[in-house]
């Protein structure tokens, strides 16, 4: 993805996730696509920690049902590599991945997700596509 502070929605993005990583005191709080591609990151990740996430939502997806990644309902803690998230889908595609330290207080993190997925939600729909103003208009005539 080419997004980055230049874009003001990718900003307000990284904030609202920084925001709820922050709450639920986790050191990373991301956006990914029902494919694991990564939209936005609450602070800046490196390659390990991109790669932990994308493979975390992709097994996660792939154990609901391997035939329809697309559009299953995440909402469940994981756990890869040793590391804990909890996972939460949004618009049939999008993967809300929150980063848990032990002890995690269930009740404080669900509070804390169902408070912030509304605004994370309107601001991931709002970011423009990845490949330019012309791929939504294909994407929705089923070209790729």
């Amino acid at each position: 993805m080419l997004f980055g502070p230049s874009v003001p929605e990718w900003a307000a993005l990284r904030q609202a996730l920084r925001d709820a990583a922050d709450a639920v005191e986790s050191d990373l709080a991301c956006v990914l696509d029902a494919p694991g591609n990564l939209w936005c990151a609450s602070h800046p990740i490196d390659e390990a920690q991109q790669h932990w996430a994308m493979e975390t939502v992709k097994e996660a997806r792939h154990a609901l049902h391997p035939q329809t990644p697309r559009g299953a309902h995440l909402g469940r803690r994981v756990s890869r590599d040793g590391r804990a998230a909890y996972l939460r889908s949004f618009s049939g595609t999008y993967v809300l991945l929150v980063a848990l330290t032990e002890p995690v207080d269930e009740v404080g993190l669900h509070r804390v997700v169902d408070a912030a997925l509304p605004e994370i939600e309107r601001l991931t729909l709002a970011l423009p596509p990845p490949d330019g103003p012309e791929a939504r208009a294909s994407a929705a005539l089923g070209k790729r």
